[in-house]
C-alpha cells in the first residue's frame, strides 16, 4: 500500500551494521521457502554488500560496467531486491520478499522505455518550438501558449496522411480549476453531522488531494498537525467547532505547505436524507463546474460575524503565509 506521508531517511548506523552481518542468502541450511519472507533493513544492506563482494571476485571483475539486469541472474535479482526495499521503508510501501519482487521485475516490458524515449522526444520538439519562437510567433498567435502543441499518441495509423502523431492547441487554464486559478471551492455535506475528522480525511485528503492540511477560519485555527492543542477540534461535528461552528456559507482557508496548495472552501450545507446513499455513500459533494451551477446558491445565514459591528477591516479569511515555529 502507497502511502502518502513525507520520505523518512534510514538509519545510517543500522545500514552500517547491517552490511556487516550475514546475509540471507548465504545462510547454510536455509529453509526452501528462504526467499519468501521480507528481509530486514539491515539483512537488505547486508544482501547489497555481499552482491558487491561477488561482484569484485575474480570471476566477476569483468562484468564491471557491462552487467545488465536480468530477473534469472541470482545476484542481479537479490541486488535489485535489496536496494527496492530499502527505498520503500524511506518512502513507507510494503516491502516485498525476493520471490515476490522477482514477479514485479518480470513484468517490467521494454515498452515502459520505448514510451518514455518517445515522450523525451516530444518534449525536446516542443522546446525546440519554444527557442525558435520568434520565427513562429506571428500575429495570429502572439503568445507561447499559442504556439506550444499537446501531442497525443495514437496507437494506430489516423486520418488520410495516417499520423500516428497528433498536436493540438494548448488548452487554457479551466476557470473552476482551484489550483490554475486560485478559485473558491463550493463543498456541500451536512454540517450537523459530519465530523471536522471527516471533513479532513474524506474532502480534503481523499477527494481534493492535500497531504497536510491546515483549515483556518477567519483568524481562528481549526485544524494544524503542528498544534496539538488543535487536536480536540477532530472529533465535534463542523457546526460545534469554536469560533461560531463551520455552517452553510462558512469560507475556510485551507493551507498544504508540503505541496504549496492553498484554497479557500465555501461550506454549504445539504442534510444527509438528501445524498443518494448508495451513489454517494460519503455524503460528500464537490460543487464545480455543471455540478455548481446547478446547486442552489446558499441562502444568507446569521453567524458570529454578524455582530461585529464597525469592523471595516472585515473580510474573507486571509490565508497563513507561513508557520512560525513555536
Amino acid at each position: 500500500m502507497i502511502s502518502t506521508q513525507v520520505p523518512t531517511p534510514l538509519a545510517s548506523p543500522e545500514l552500517i551494521e547491517g552490511s556487516a552481518s550475514q546475509p540471507p542468502s548465504t545462510i547454510q541450511n536455509r529453509p526452501a521457502d528462504w526467499d519468501r519472507a521480507v528481509w530486514t533493513a539491515p539483512q537488505c544492506s547486508a544482501e547489497i554488500a555481499e552482491v558487491a563482494r561477488e561482484l569484485l571476485a575474480a570471476d566477476m571483475k569483468e562484468r564491471l560496467g557491462s552487467w545488465e539486469f536480468d530477473k534469472d541472474d541470482e545476484a542481479s535479482m537479490r541486488f535489485v531486491a535489496a536496494a527496492a526495499n530499502l527505498r520503500c521503508r524511506v518512502f513507507h510501501i510494503d516491502p516485498l520478499s525476493l520471490y515476490e519482487a522477482k514477479g514485479v521485475a518480470g513484468n517490467i516490458v521494454p515498452a515502459i522505455a520505448t514510451t518514455n524515449a518517445v515522450v523525451a522526444g516530444l518534449q525536446v520538439l516542443e522546446l525546440l518550438r519554444l527557442v525558435e519562437q520568434k520565427c513562429i510567433l506571428s500575429k495570429e498567435r502572439t503568445s507561447l501558449a499559442q504556439v506550444g502543441r499537446y501531442t497525443y499518441c495514437q496507437r494506430f495509423p489516423t486520418g488520410r496522411k495516417c499520423e500516428l502523431l497528433q498536436p493540438v492547441a494548448l488548452e487554457g487554464p479551466q476557470p473552476t480549476c482551484y489550483v490554475c486559478r486560485n478559485a473558491t471551492i463550493p463543498v456541500a455535506l451536512d454540517t450537523n453531522e459530519t465530523t471536522l475528522q471527516t471533513f479532513v480525511d474524506v474532502v480534503l485528503k481523499k477527494k481534493l488531494g492535500f497531504i497536510d492540511p491546515a483549515v483556518d477560519k477567519g483568524n481562528s485555527g481549526l485544524v494544524d498537525s503542528e498544534d496539538e492543542g488543535l487536536a480536540r477540534n477532530l472529533p465535534l461535528t463542523l457546526a460545534k467547532l469554536p469560533a461560531g461552528g463551520v455552517v452553510n456559507g462558512t469560507l475556510l482557508c485551507v493551507n498544504d505547505f508540503q505541496i504549496s496548495l492553498e484554497a479557500n472552501i465555501e461550506i454549504r450545507h445539504k442534510p444527509n436524507s438528501d445524498f443518494d446513499e448508495k451513489e454517494n455513500p460519503e455524503r460528500v459533494d464537490i460543487l464545480t463546474g455543471v455540478a455548481e451551477a446547478a446547486a442552489p446558491a446558499p441562502a444568507p445565514v446569521a453567524t458570529h460575524l454578524d455582530f461585529v459591528q464597525n469592523d471595516e477591516n472585515a473580510g474573507p479569511p486571509a490565508a497563513k503565509k507561513a508557520r512560525t515555529d513555536a
